[in-house]
């Protein structure tokens, strides 16, 4: 069975990716700070901005393939350490373009909406990007030098995700524990973006790998969606009073680094290959089963 090398296999695509129920490749799991252990998968600790340990490893391992997960994809952390956040959002993705394109296998790099403005919604594939914070900067930067090195390359943007993982950090688990112990949350009105659960970006990784699809693509799902409606379907999905749900702006949050409004994305290309994500109601409910 041909390899798959998954980078950052200890974050919350990482997770959903490795466990992702597919038949086509065997997963070898790369992560770093955060142990990563699975009976049914190889996986290895690995520092991939230290170029000597990268080689290494793809030396050793020989990927048939190379699914790039891992980026510092806080946009707190990209402002607060540009410098540490560049060599591992932008120069570690080019050096594995290279690897890729020298040994001719399928690369697919994991990008973000936050390429975008959030001016303009929704986007396509092949808008211009213009991104407002060091993150969306530094995402749209890898994107043009993997492309650059690689033309076969596979660039896929995804949106804000959601879910239930062991490993990683999600939003979603975050406001149900606020629920829980009774507190009010405050979710933005004025952020709107195509959410999908990480069950669903999985899927539409792999179909783009496995068709071969090449380039830029969006995995964004059907439904706009702000954080403040997406809070209240998920209050009624698992139970919670709706009157826990606070609605606020960004602008009130104080955040650090700007952070765009509209990020809908056009993703009717790949629905047109197959992509089916699930509504956002259907996809809560089913959550909420494997909750409880």
């Amino acid at each position: 069975m041909r390899k798959l090398l998954v980078t950052g296999v200890s974050g919350f695509l990482g997770w959903h990716v490795a466990n992702f129920r597919q038949r086509s490749w065997k997963i070898v799991g790369v992560y770093n700070n955060t142990a990563y252990s699975s009976g049914r998968h190889l996986s290895y600790c690995v520092d991939f901005d230290h170029t000597v340990q990268m080689y290494d490893l793809l030396r050793e391992v020989k990927p048939d393939g190379i699914m790039h997960l891992a980026a510092v994809s806080s946009p707190r952390a990209c402002e607060e350490h540009i410098s540490q956040s560049y060599r591992t959002n932008v120069v570690v993705p080019a050096l594995l373009a290279e690897y890729t394109a020298e040994h001719n296998i399928p690369f697919v790099f994991s990008s973000t909406d936050m390429v975008f403005s959030g001016h303009s919604g929704p986007y396509g594939p092949y808008d211009y990007t213009n991104p407002i914070n060091v993150y969306g900067k530094q995402k749209a930067e890898a994107e043009e030098r993997i492309l650059n090195i690689n033309r076969e390359a596979t660039i896929a943007r995804l949106p804000l995700l959601y879910g239930m993982a062991p490993y990683g950090t999600n939003f979603l688990s975050a406001w149900l524990e606020t629920w829980t112990q009774g507190k009010v949350l405050h979710a933005f009105s004025d952020e709107v973006r195509s959410v999908i659960s990480g069950t669903d970006a999985a899927r539409g990784l792999f179909l783009l790998l496995n068709k071969q699809l090449q380039h830029i693509w969006h995995l964004g799902g059907r439904e706009a969606v702000s954080r403040l409606n997406f809070a209240r379907m998920l209050a009624r999905s698992f139970g919670f009073d709706e009157a826990l749900v606070v609605p606020s702006t960004i602008a009130e949050a104080g955040l650090a680094g700007k952070r765009p409004a509209d990020l809908t994305l056009d993703s009717q290309m790949t629905y047109e290959h197959g992509f089916d994500p699930l509504p956002v109601r259907k996809s809560l409910k089913s959550l909420r089963k494997l909750a409880f």
